[in-house]
């Protein structure tokens, strides 16, 4: 988003100054970057699966009955599906030039 007001110095001249403010992410909302994909798992030799908890077998099954892993903003970044960078919070960039 950009608001930007121009001033004149006089109405016939050709100077004046532009002051502008350029908005991202204004209402900072927390944009999520990357998951951890890594499910923990270990395979029998029978080919059994086992999980390390019930929360990683709960995550393995959600994600084979959809084809997609989601991260869940309740899990610490070390855990599987949990988030582990976010993009830039609210920004704002002020401007002024001088136009003659």
């Amino acid at each position: 988003m950009r608001i930007s007001k121009a001033f004149r110095f006089k109405a016939d001249s050709p100077m004046r100054i532009e002051v502008s403010a350029d908005f991202a992410n204004i209402l900072n909302r927390t944009n999520f970057a990357a998951v951890n994909e890594v499910l923990p798992v270990s395979v029998s030799a029978t080919g059994v699966l086992t999980f390390p908890n019930a929360l990683a077998a709960a995550d393995y099954a959600s994600a084979a009955t959809n084809n997609r892993l989601t991260g869940q903003r309740d899990r610490r970044l070390s855990d599987p599906l949990g988030f582990t960078s976010a993009f830039n919070p609210r920004q704002i960039l002020w401007g002024a030039k001088f136009v003659f």
